[in-house]
């Protein structure tokens, strides 16, 4: 993991030399949900807000790098997967997480040479942690629902109906998405898939979200 985070940091280095870097401000959002065969999750609502870090090639197509910082939020709701572990039946949550991205793409001109607009299609990865979150988990103990306030998802806690074992606070996945920019605007579409589960305990459940950004490069 950290051979492939250097050699990544090196070519975006290397790109930054031969290339027009462009630092710009990103915000949108879209939904998430989990990739299971035996966790049953409604999809949820997320946001993610960010600074952008583009290498472009100073011709008008070619090879592109992108990275950045991100905040990102966004939520899990999932339930009818542990009658054989727990008495949880349900976890409702909301988290705050910090996310860097790693894509390569390729720019495509749109038009004639005068022609300010591009296409790009790109893919990579990314890196997410999570900083805080909140949530309710739902209890059938003794046959009867109980809700219970959990104060930090990615934190074990006690409760007089059992043990919540907090989520998973890192995440690594694959990214898919492609941009149309025209001058110093940018509509993009990203796909990520976690390769993680999102957490130890609750069945193959791993991170999935479709997101829609706008943004505009200052530098």
């Amino acid at each position: 993991m950290k051979r492939t985070i250097l050699f990544v940091f090196s070519l975006l280095l290397l790109a930054g030399v031969r290339a027009q870097v462009k630092v710009g401000l990103e915000v949108g959002g879209g939904i998430n949900g989990i990739i299971s065969d035996d966790v049953y999750n409604s999809t949820d609502m997320m946001e993610r807000a960010g600074v952008t870090v583009d290498f472009f090639p100073k011709k008008r197509s070619g090879l592109m790098y992108e990275t950045g910082i991100y905040y990102v939020y966004k939520g899990y709701n999932m339930s009818g997967f542990l009658s054989d572990r727990t008495a949880i039946k349900e976890l409702r949550t909301k988290m705050n997480c910090l996310e860097v991205p790693f894509m390569f793409g390729h720019v495509t001109q749109i038009g004639n040479e005068s022609s300010q607009a591009r296409f790009i299609f790109k893919g990579g990865v990314y890196l997410n942690c999570g900083i805080n979150g909140k949530g309710t988990a739902v209890w059938e103990p003794t046959g009867e629902s109980n809700e219970e306030r959990i104060s930090n998802v990615f934190k074990d806690q006690s409760f007089q109906n059992g043990q919540f074992v907090g989520y998973n606070r890192f995440d690594f996945g694959i990214r898919l998405g492609s941009e149309f920019q025209i001058k110093d605007y940018f509509l993009r579409v990203s796909y990520s898939a976690g390769f993680l589960k999102v957490h130890s305990s609750y069945g193959k459940a791993m991170n999935s979200d479709l997101c829609i950004t706008l943004g505009c490069y200052l530098l």
